[in-house]
C-alpha cells in the first residue's frame, strides 16, 4: 500500500521539484511558493471530474483568481502550455458571473479585506456549483472551499473538503484524496 502511494505521489513530487529548482528569471513576478502552488493546481486538473456541462474533459480550463495574490502571475506562466493535456485560460475575476469557470483560486484577502468579508466571496458562493475553489487560508474549508494549501514545516501540503467537493458537484479521484489531508 505504501509503495502504491509513493508511486502515485511521484508525479506531484517531480512537478514540485522541477518548479522549485527552476531558477528565478529576470522580471519573474511570481514568488517560488506560488509557482509551486500553480504547478499543483495544474496537476489537480487530472484528478477532478466536473459534472458542470460547460466543462469538458479535453477542453480548455477557465481559471479565475480572486483577491490579493501573486497566484495570477504564477498561473499566467502556465497558460498556453497544455501541461497535463488541457489548455489553461486565465480569466479576470470580473468575469465570475459568466459560465464556464472550472477553477477559482481565492486569496486570503480581497481588496485588502479578509476573504469572507468581501462581497465577491458571496457571489462566488452563489456560483460555486461545478467550480473547484482553491484557497490559502486556515478558514477556507469552513466557508465552503474545496482545496486549501497550507504549510507543514518547510513543505507545502493541501487539504480537501469532501463535503464542499460533493456540494459543488465535483468528483475527486481517490488518488488525489490519498495525498491530501481530508478535513471532513
Amino acid at each position: 500500500m505504501r509503495h502504491r502511494l509513493a508511486i502515485l505521489a511521484l508525479p506531484v513530487l517531480a512537478m514540485t521539484l522541477l518548479v522549485a529548482a527552476a531558477p528565478a528569471q529576470a522580471g519573474d513576478e511570481a514568488p517560488r511558493e506560488y509557482r509551486v502552488k500553480a504547478a499543483f493546481v495544474q496537476r489537480f486538473l487530472e484528478f477532478v471530474a466536473w459534472t458542470n456541462e460547460h466543462i469538458t474533459p479535453d477542453g480548455p480550463m477557465r481559471i479565475g483568481v480572486v483577491g490579493d495574490s501573486p497566484m495570477e502571475a504564477a498561473l499566467q506562466d502556465l497558460t498556453g502550455d497544455p501541461g497535463v493535456g488541457r489548455e489553461l485560460l486565465l480569466c479576470s475575476a470580473d468575469e465570475l458571473a459568466e459560465n464556464g469557470y472550472g477553477v477559482v483560486y481565492v486569496a486570503a484577502t480581497i481588496d485588502g479585506l479578509p476573504r469572507n468579508e468581501h462581497p465577491v466571496w458571496n457571489d462566488l458562493h452563489d456560483l460555486s456549483s461545478g467550480i473547484l475553489t482553491i484557497g490559502e487560508d486556515p478558514g477556507f474549508h469552513l466557508s465552503g472551499g474545496v482545496i486549501n494549501f497550507f504549510a507543514q514545516g518547510d513543505r507545502l501540503r493541501f487539504s480537501v473538503s469532501e463535503r464542499a467537493a460533493t456540494g459543488a458537484g465535483l468528483k475527486i479521484s481517490s488518488k488525489l484524496m490519498r495525498l491530501a489531508l481530508i478535513v471532513d
